[in-house]
């Protein structure tokens, strides 16, 4: 368990992560976008109690190809040397969007300055789709939200199979063990503070080694799912005032948590990804705000993503 310092009251963690988030707001990102999150499709086959897509109203939104191509057109205004992710899954599961392959291949094609960034379940991480999953290029994150190594609960939490789902972790652990895969995936599990947080990380690390497992905070998604939170809020900014969010009904989220965009500046219909990303509250955000302490929506997320 970390430990506060005195001088600082932040954690080693928390402290690096502001020195991160100062060094984004005095270099290119103040402008220009470090991730970029694009939600195809509105669809999860998982029904996690800690997430708002079960009883989300814009369930099987989907973003038209329209839509897709001007964000890749728009992603254009961004200079060659200005590295950026992009991310193609929020409140959804990605991999039953089957466009998102294409999409990533021409991101793959115009962009030698974009990362991918991929967050799965895994339980679509069939033969097909793994294979189309290891030929893209330029990963920077691949996140498998599993949750849970005890099989009984993991169904439970999550609402799906958890022997196909660790089949098909085990072909995707194989490729990893070969060198067949370009990044060494992160297996994540929303944590409650019980022991069974350090037994996932124990037992992801005997079955896959060459996974890394994480625990994340929970969070209750800007009051949309009950939690009491167990760690206190860091008095920290965030690097989410660093991205641009982008729901599959083509409205701009302020940040990850913010699901349906209660708190976003408008929409990718109506404006370009820099006019949303540079909106005048939004840069003021990256510019002028120390810590998240006493600011909504920002004051009750315990989050370091």
């Amino acid at each position: 368990m970390e430990t506060r310092g005195v001088a600082t009251g932040l954690t080693v963690n928390e402290r690096a992560y502001q020195a991160r988030v100062q060094e984004a707001a005095a270099g290119v990102y103040v402008d220009y976008p470090m991730r970029v999150g694009v939600e195809t499709y509105a669809v999860c086959n998982a029904a996690c109690d800690f997430c708002p897509y079960p009883t989300m109203e814009r369930k099987g939104d989907r973003m038209d190809d329209a839509t897709l191509a001007k964000i890749l057109d728009d992603l254009e205004e961004i200079p060659s040397e200005v590295e950026f992710g992009l991310n193609p899954s929020r409140v959804s599961e990605p991999l039953l969007d089957t466009r998102i392959f294409t999409f990533l291949e021409e991101l793959n094609k115009r962009f030698s300055n974009a990362g991918i960034i991929l967050f799965t379940n895994a339980s679509a991480l069939n033969g097909r789709n793994l294979d189309r999953v290891m030929a893209l290029e330029r990963y920077q994150l691949f996140n498998v939200s599993f949750n849970d190594h005890r099989k009984a609960e993991y169904e439970r939490v999550m609402q799906l199979d958890f022997d196909r789902t660790t089949r098909n972790l085990d072909r995707l652990h194989g490729a990893v063990q070969a060198a067949e895969f370009p990044v060494r995936p992160r297996i994540s599990r929303v944590g409650d503070g019980t022991d069974a947080d350090q037994g996932f990380c124990d037992w992801v690390r005997d079955r896959w080694p060459g996974f890394e497992p994480m625990v994340s905070p929970r969070m209750d998604w800007m009051g949309r799912v009950a939690c009491s939170f167990s760690t206190l809020i860091p008095d920290v900014p965030c690097m989410q005032w660093f991205t641009i969010q982008l729901l599959a009904n083509g409205r701009d989220a302020f940040c990850c948590t913010d699901h349906d965009a209660a708190y976003g500046y408008g929409s990718i219909h109506e404006s370009s990804l820099l006019e949303l990303y540079n909106h005048p509250e939004r840069r003021e955000l990256r510019l002028q705000t120390p810590s998240r302490h006493g600011m909504t929506p920002c004051g009750t997320c315990p989050l370091l993503a």
